[in-house]
């Protein structure tokens, strides 16, 4: 299960010697500190996914401590209806699935073995893409704004 968890939902931060790891950097150069090419063109404009809006690393409570991120808005714009419809529903399930694993098999206390999951950011559409831009946005890319911050706010509860 964590292996799918990491697959699916989670991307690396590189850190400033250019591996992957602990985020050094400010939140104005998050973007270099991202891997993934998608993701890079969804923080910067460049995605030409008719869904997309523009996208932001938000909610970052680790702060330089951040090792991965949550890619909720990459699910959401993939052109793969799986990835787009069924896998966000299984997030907080496996999250919590996780999280009972490893409460048996190690006696720990749930999420806190899963420290780097707690407090990561999650790659979502920016704040003016959910706030005051949110009408000027086409009528998919707010379905994928709304059901990104859904998802969000269900991470948050789960991981709370």
């Amino acid at each position: 299960f964590a292996s799918r968890l990491e697959d699916y939902y989670l991307a690396d931060l590189l850190t400033d010697e250019g591996n992957s790891g602990s985020m050094k950097q400010s939140s104005q150069n998050e973007l270099n500190l991202i891997i993934d090419e998608t993701d890079k063109a969804l923080m910067n404009g460049t995605s030409k996914n008719h869904r997309a809006p523009l996208g932001d690393l938000r909610y970052n409570f680790d702060k330089e401590d951040c090792t991965v991120y949550l890619r909720l808005l990459s699910l959401y714009i993939s052109e793969d209806q799986f990835k787009r419809e069924i896998l966000p529903q299984q997030l907080c399930p496996l999250l919590r699935l996780l999280a009972a694993c490893y409460d048996e098999r190690f006696g720990g206390e749930g999420l806190s073995e899963i420290d780097a999951l707690i407090g990561c950011p999650i790659l979502l559409p920016n704040e003016s893409s959910t706030g005051i831009d949110f009408v000027d946005l086409s009528e998919e890319q707010k379905w994928t704004a709304t059901a990104c911050i859904f998802t969000s706010v269900n991470w948050c509860r789960e991981l709370i």
